[in-house]
C-alpha cells in the first residue's frame, strides 16, 4: 500500500523525488493525502462494484446473457478534490 511505498522512498533518499499513489479511497490513503504524504488515491467505488456483481448474477440466473463489458467508475481523489467534495 501506500505506506510501504512511502518507506520504501524514503529509505532509497526518494521521497522528494517519487509520487506516490494510493488505491481504493480508503481512510488510510484520506489520511495521508491530507497529510500531504501522497499526491492521490483512486476510488474505485467498491460499493457499486458489489452491487453491480449482484445484478448481473440475478440476470444470469434468470436466463438472461451474461455482460460483455461492463465500464464502472474511477475516480482520482486528491488533496484539492477531498477537501472540496
Amino acid at each position: 500500500g501506500p505506506d510501504a511505498a512511502l518507506i520504501d522512498a524514503a529509505t532509497a533518499g526518494k521521497l522528494d523525488t517519487v509520487k506516490v499513489v494510493g488505491f481504493d479511497n480508503i481512510s488510510a490513503a484520506q489520511e495521508l493525502l491530507q497529510k500531504g504524504e501522497i499526491a492521490a488515491t483512486a476510488d474505485q467505488h467498491a460499493d457499486r462494484l458489489a452491487v453491480f456483481g449482484i445484478e448481473y448474477a440475478l440476470k444470469m440466473l434468470a436466463g438472461e446473457a451474461s455482460p460483455e463489458d461492463f465500464e464502472t467508475p474511477v475516480d482520482l481523489i486528491t488533496p484539492e478534490s477531498l477537501a472540496n467534495p
